[in-house]
């Protein structure tokens, strides 16, 4: 029955992911950190949005360069606790970013990305810390965003960093 594509048993659906990104190949190199860094901030927010729809929180973030000779890399950074908040996802990308040489030796970057990792569900039970109304508060945030976006369309509203403009 099987090799004739008869299958009687239930589906059983995937798990859950591992991972979350978002990356992008440009239409011309960029030549320079200032160039990214708007880049990896709109993808870390784009990434924090896509956490908080599954409702998830990541421990880790990595950013990923390739660059015109198609080398690539990838630097990866523990947060100090799992957050859903694109500032401190960009926080993080950023920093990642400041250790990476972009336009030294003529290197040019076709692509960069930012993903998450280290998943965990947004109602698992965390750890309190001296923060948790910061943390609370930029989540809340995001929240407040993702809804603007599901009324008024993607790209409603963007960080001012942000943006290339």
């Amino acid at each position: 029955k099987l090799a004739h594509g008869i299958d009687e048993r239930e589906v059983v659906v995937g798990s859950s992911p591992v991972s979350i990104g978002h990356e992008e190949t440009f239409e011309s190199d960029k030549t320079s950190a200032a160039q990214l860094r708007p880049k990896l901030l709109e993808q870390a927010d784009r990434v924090a949005s896509r956490l908080r729809r599954a409702k998830l929180r990541a421990s880790v973030v990595v950013v990923k360069i390739k660059y015109h000779d198609f080398k690539q890399l990838t630097r990866r950074r523990s947060l100090n606790a799992p957050s859903s908040d694109g500032q401190v996802i960009g926080a993080a990308a950023t920093t990642l970013l400041d250790g990476i040489e972009v336009s030294d030796h003529g290197r040019r970057v076709r692509l960069c990305g930012v993903a998450v990792a280290g998943l965990e569900s947004r109602d698992a039970p965390r750890q309190l810390s001296l923060y948790e109304g910061q943390r609370a508060r930029g989540e809340r945030l995001g929240d407040t965003l993702d809804a603007i976006e599901d009324r008024f369309g993607t790209g409603a509203i963007r960080r001012g960093g942000a943006t290339d403009d």
